[in-house]
């Protein structure tokens, strides 16, 4: 009795588990976004995920709140940001060769600096990443930009990496082809993502992850907290923790600085 009493709590454990999985997912789709501008969040269509899991933050500063989207197929990385004023500038950060630790390595493996024309804090600082990141995207009311990590600098902008964009009043849509990342489609990736007044305040605001400090008291400290995807082949899941916005993926802190 004792171990059919074993098997059946076992047998209960794995059944939440799949609910929680279930619950929690977001993969490689079939059928992707098309850059207009225009979010299609039905009853029964959902471009960037199944079950429309998506990550809000609200804004640090003076900023408004943003709501970023993601989602990828073989092909391309594709991103949505809405809510962002006109005058914005929404910049993520990749890391896709992520490294142990993740801010260790050297030049060759990415830059720890943000790029200070998108992202530049009030007194000349530039944001410190908590990881070395290979590509910055740069969404901008009329454009994009890509630039790559060459030597632990900045390179000029990429533009055939790039394949599609749309923008609306206060929605922006745009995919990347993932080949151009350092490696192609990456099988695992970091990001974190940021809105930023393009005038000369440059406000950063509505940061994702949401645990990272507001920039009225970032300083030198730079960003902490950083999201990462664990996996990009079909059918892969992301588990995200409870209590993170919607479920999505997972956050998590520099190593160093939990010890």
């Amino acid at each position: 009795m004792k171990h059919l009493y074993l098997t059946r709590k076992v047998l209960s454990a794995l059944f939440l588990l799949i609910l929680a999985v279930g619950s929690a997912k977001a993969q490689f789709i079939f059928n992707p976004p098309k850059q207009d501008g225009v979010i299609k969040d039905g009853s029964n269509l959902f471009e960037y995920s199944s079950n429309a899991r998506n990550l809000k933050v609200s804004g640090q500063g003076n900023g408004n709140s943003v709501t970023y989207r993601i989602t990828w197929d073989a092909n391309n990385l594709y991103i949505a940001a809405q809510g962002q004023s006109n005058d914005d500038r929404v910049v993520f950060y990749f890391d896709s060769n992520p490294i142990i630790p993740v801010n260790g390595g050297d030049d060759n493996d990415g830059s720890p600096n943000g790029y200070s024309s998108y992202d530049q804090i009030g007194g000349g600082l530039t944001a410190k990443l908590p990881f070395r990141a290979d590509l910055v995207l740069a969404i901008n009311s009329n454009n994009t930009e890509v630039r790559l990590a060459d030597g632990g600098k900045w390179t000029d902008i990429v533009p055939e990496a790039v394949t599609g964009y749309g923008a609306t009043s206060n929605v922006r849509e745009v995919a990347i082809a993932w080949s151009a990342f350092p490696n192609g489609r990456p099988a695992n990736f970091n990001y974190l993502a940021f809105a930023t007044a393009t005038g000369t305040a440059r406000n950063i605001h509505a940061i994702l992850p949401s645990d990272n400090e507001s920039p009225t008291t970032l300083n030198n400290k730079g960003l902490s907290y950083y999201y990462t995807i664990n996996g990009t082949d079909n059918g892969k899941v992301n588990i995200g923790p409870v209590g993170e916005p919607q479920g999505l993926f997972f956050s998590q802190k520099l190593y160093e600085e939990c010890s």
